[in-house]
């Protein structure tokens, strides 16, 4: 019997042994969790308060580790650092070390639209040169942060936001759509008083939030006064207060858009002449297309440079965007005569536009300054670079919008399933929709980088040509809100625009 007994009590030894086991396991995670007495300091998070566990304290005599309470015995020495991973390092006195708090250096949160609360993918935040890019869900995360940042969070076919967060920790973004209604004003008009009082007045009378702003024409010349040296060294700088005009129009909640014409540029060409596309036709002379306009080499950095500077001149006068038009290699024939400072490729042509983009997105990055790039209409239905280095799906990685030039008048040839180019002429609206449909499809359903713009004017091609009025407009501006475009944009060069045709809002 008894040793039946003994038999049946020996399940229990397992149950003792697990019980004492699992006791010896824990006792040193509660002891770790405790403070200890012997510990003379301790790491915490400025903002909130908790320990810091695994910090580094290092002295010129050793090194010590904070545990899980953020306590640690400091080496010996006067002074000390402090490091841990997400946090700023701190510089110490011996004096200093039984409360030492780290302020946080990694900056993180969601964008979201402030409509509907959705994940906003693809956000760009900014502090000074350093971008992300929120995810799928919105979230971003920037590392190494300084205290009190300027982070600047921009989406296409959003406002952007400065902020200025106190705490380097959490930073959730709420964005507004804003879907631009713009038309074009001239440097001639915005010169012309008269002229320019009665089409800004005439903005909120048609609902339009948005203008276009020549700054830098086709022949080179600037609609202001410019502080960058070279403007004024070749004589492109104008005259006119025109950061009186943005401020006028800022207080009017106006997004203001700087249009800058690049490569197609005679006062630059004439001054720099060695920077300039030569024609090997006429000797090496300055390249010189049909209708009297001279081009600058795309491949020069010093043109680079040039024209980032006045993108960086354009945030500083308050705008919003800057619009790149004739961004693009001349089209003339072969282009066998043109002569360059690299060779020319299909592959050299494209890489020589993201040079320059690149360059003016670095540039104008801390100001959150927005940058757009006009192209031809007949670019979302054409692949590849076709000599003048444009291409659409490599441009839309490079820019915030993209504007193609859906005139219907400008297509001779006409669209697929549309027909010639009467067909075109006559059904605005099939055109821009059938255009911009072809450009999502090729950018993958993305439309929010899509920017059209739009004709305003009488087809030009016949004496006996169609003329565009307020049905023709509307028609247009509905097939781009249709679509899902980012707004649109109208084209008159006479800046008349007393048509009608506004009353659709997207």
């Amino acid at each position: 019997m008894r040793r039946r007994r003994r038999r049946g009590r020996l399940w229990l030894w397992p149950l003792v042994l697990l019980t004492f086991g699992g006791v010896a396991l824990l006792v040193p995670r509660l002891v770790d969790a405790l403070p200890q007495p012997w510990e003379r300091g301790r790491i915490i998070d400025e903002y909130t308060g908790q320990p810091i566990a695994g910090a580094v304290i290092r002295s010129s005599a050793g090194s010590a580790t904070s545990r899980e309470t953020g306590g640690f015995v400091p080496p010996q020495g006067e002074r000390f650092t402090v490091e841990a991973e997400g946090y700023l390092p701190r510089e110490v006195s011996a004096a200093e070390v039984s409360a030492v708090a780290l302020r946080p250096s990694v900056l993180a949160g969601g964008v979201v639209d402030a409509a509907d609360g959705q994940p906003i993918a693809g956000a760009s935040i900014s502090i000074g040169t350093m971008v992300v890019r929120s995810n799928a869900e919105g979230i971003y995360r920037i590392p190494n942060v300084e205290p009190e940042p300027v982070v600047v969070v921009k989406a296409p076919g959003y406002a952007r936001r400065i902020l200025r967060p106190v705490r380097t920790s959490r930073l959730d973004v709420q964005l507004t759509r804003q879907p631009v209604r713009a038309v074009y004003m001239s440097a001639a008009t915005l010169a012309y008083d008269p002229g320019r009082e009665q089409l800004l007045s005439s903005l909120s009378r048609n609902g339009l939030n948005a203008i276009v702003i020549d700054l830098k024409t086709d022949r080179g010349t600037l609609s202001y006064a410019s502080s960058v040296a070279l403007a004024r060294a070749i004589g492109a700088s104008g005259g006119g207060d025109l950061a009186a005009v943005v401020r006028r129009l800022k207080a009017q909640d106006v997004y203001v858009i700087g249009r800058i014409v690049v490569f197609r540029d005679r006062v630059l060409a004439q001054a720099r002449p060695e920077w300039a596309i030569k024609d090997r036709r006429r000797g090496d002379a300055v390249y010189t297309d049909p209708e009297g306009g001279q081009w600058i080499d795309p491949f020069r950095r010093e043109v680079w440079d040039y024209h980032a500077a006045l993108a960086e001149e354009a945030a500083a006068l308050g705008f919003d965007e800057v619009q790149f038009d004739y961004l693009r290699f001349p089209i003339d024939g072969t282009g066998d005569h043109f002569v360059y400072s690299a060779p020319a490729t299909p592959e050299s042509r494209p890489a020589a536009l993201q040079g320059f983009l690149n360059l003016v997105n670095e540039r104008v990055r801390p100001t959150g300054l927005f940058v757009s790039v006009n192209v031809f209409g007949y670019l979302v239905w054409n692949g590849g670079e076709l000599g003048y280095g444009q291409d659409l799906e490599h441009l839309a990685t490079l820019v915030d919008y993209i504007s193609p030039t859906l005139y219907p008048s400008t297509f001779g040839g006409g669209v697929p399933g549309l027909g010639d180019r009467n067909n075109a002429i006559a059904n605005p609206y099939e055109l821009v929709r059938r255009s911009l449909e072809e450009a999502k499809r090729r950018l993958k359903g993305d439309a929010v980088r899509l920017r059209p713009w739009l004709q305003y004017f009488d087809d030009y091609a016949y004496q006996t040509g169609k003329r565009y009025d307020a049905l023709e407009i509307t028609a247009q501006l509905r097939a781009a809100v249709d679509a899902g475009a980012s707004g649109w944009m109208f084209w008159d060069p006479t800046n008349l625009y007393a048509r009608g045709g506004f009353e659709r809002r997207p």
